[in-house]
């Protein structure tokens, strides 16, 4: 992505983030952890009308090769200094799949950076099949797992 792409996606975003939450341990609703603490925001109806982020999901779907129609709408994370997602699976178990009800499970995943940072911000694989993977946050970079 161009500088100037992750610049309007984060001026969409910004006035609306709160904090973050994670699907409760009952299934019931999104509820406040310590799990997660960064901010965030949901763009669904501005990816809706946006230029931009049509243009951006349109070029995801290609890179991928996954329609765009199965994806799950843009989610904008702030993360300040501290503030972290401790590692978890982006996948559910069988049985907490059937309390979730229409919720699924994700076959794959896109994090696009929209900004550098100095230190830290690393999102991390420490069970990958080859040794841990640490992947650094660079304005415009993508990842694609």
């Amino acid at each position: 992505m161009s500088p100037e792409e992750c610049d309007h996606i984060i001026s969409l975003g910004e006035p609306h983030v709160v904090r973050s939450k994670v699907v409760g341990s009952k299934g019931k609703g999104d509820v406040v952890s310590d799990h997660r603490t960064s901010y965030g925001t949901f763009l669904s109806k501005q990816a809706a009308t946006d230029p931009v982020l049509k243009s951006i999901s349109k070029r995801i779907a290609e890179w991928t090769q996954l329609p765009s129609s199965n994806a799950e709408a843009f989610y904008l994370l702030r993360y300040e200094i501290g503030q972290e997602y401790k590692p978890h699976m982006d996948w559910f178990s069988p049985e907490k799949r059937e309390r979730l009800g229409k919720a699924g499970n994700r076959i794959a995943t896109v994090l696009m950076y929209l900004s550098d940072v100095e230190e830290g911000g690393e999102t991390q694989f420490p069970r990958a099949e080859n040794g841990p993977i640490s992947v650094k946050p660079r304005k415009g970079g993508k990842f694609f797992f």
